[in-house]
């Protein structure tokens, strides 16, 4: 499948419970495209495309799935995967957010968001998140109201054992992606 213009990786990675990880998926598209990630998740799926199907490569649905803001993403993940947890992945979010605070306040709101975002369990996430909901939003009420968008999928994976919590696979996808570039390189600078 080739379309012209630039395209991006579409990366899907696995995590069993024992912590091993899985490539599944890795294909040209549109991170921002509905129909390119359904084209990612149906190879999951049976031939009558039901998220209650069978998934052809005898996947079950997951416990937890990892993406970006990206709404053709989270789109597809919702429709196909409905009871599966929806995480967002937190290096981007924290990124968002700590753009956005003044430099001299950054490494005193990264130690919150990681206080919150790894909590022991999702109460204590939710009263953390208090704490520094009172502690910034008078000096930065956008870096609170970033902090909120979407805040329910940054916390999803504290509703999991903590067993499942010792792999975060943003770093796997992060790190394809630099694979897949050094690969890259190594082609061009062969031709």
């Amino acid at each position: 499948m080739y379309r012209s213009g630039k395209e991006g990786i579409l990366v899907v990675w696995g995590i069993l419970s024992s912590g091993k990880k899985i490539l599944l998926s890795m294909m040209l598209g549109n991170k921002e495209r509905y129909e390119d990630w359904l084209e990612v998740f149906r190879d999951f799926l049976s031939e009558t495309d039901s998220p209650q199907a069978k998934r052809r490569r005898g996947l079950g649905e997951p416990v937890l799935g990892t993406t970006d803001g990206a709404p053709g993403l989270i789109k597809t993940f919702e429709q196909l995967f409905p009871e599966t947890l929806r995480q967002r992945c937190l290096v981007h979010k924290k990124r968002n957010i700590l753009n956005k605070v003044p430099q001299e306040a950054t490494r005193g709101a990264k130690v919150y968001l990681d206080s919150i975002y790894y909590a022991p369990d999702y109460a204590t996430a939710k009263l953390l998140t208090k704490e520094f909901k009172d502690k910034y939003n008078q000096k930065y009420p956008s870096v609170v109201k970033l902090f909120e968008e979407d805040f329910g999928a940054n916390i999803q994976h504290l509703k999991c054992p903590v067993g499942h919590r010792r792999s975060k696979p943003d770093k796997l996808v992060e790190r394809s992606f630099l694979e897949e570039k050094r690969r890259s390189k190594q082609c061009l600078d062969f031709l």
